[in-house]
């Protein structure tokens, strides 16, 4: 029959098995959580690389289409600017056929 003090080194020897088990355990867990943390991680940052290049090519566009419309704009005042002239030189050529005639 074991002693006193072997009985305390079995349960101590056990007790430190123990331990030293359950940390294994823990720092095996804490590998898998960091793991799928950096998955996860890797993922959100891929899909805001994605949103952030959408983003970007949508504001390029944005831009090219303001550059047209401000072409458009201009190309319009441009005509409206012809067809003041033209109004004004058709009245006179009305009026100088009427002084004509």
């Amino acid at each position: 029959m074991p002693t006193g003090e072997e009985w305390l080194l079995l349960v101590m020897s056990s007790l430190f098995s123990f331990v030293a088990a359950r940390n294994t355990v823990l720092r095996r867990e804490r590998r898998q959580q960091q793991r799928q943390v950096s998955y996860e991680l890797r993922g959100i940052e891929l899909e805001r690389k994605l949103y952030q290049d959408e983003y970007e090519r949508k504001a390029r566009r944005a831009d090219e289409q303001w550059a047209m419309i401000q072409q458009q704009a201009n190309r319009i005042y441009d005509l409206n600017q012809q067809v003041f002239k033209l109004t004004i030189e058709l009245g006179a050529a009305k009026q100088i056929h009427r002084n004509l005639n």
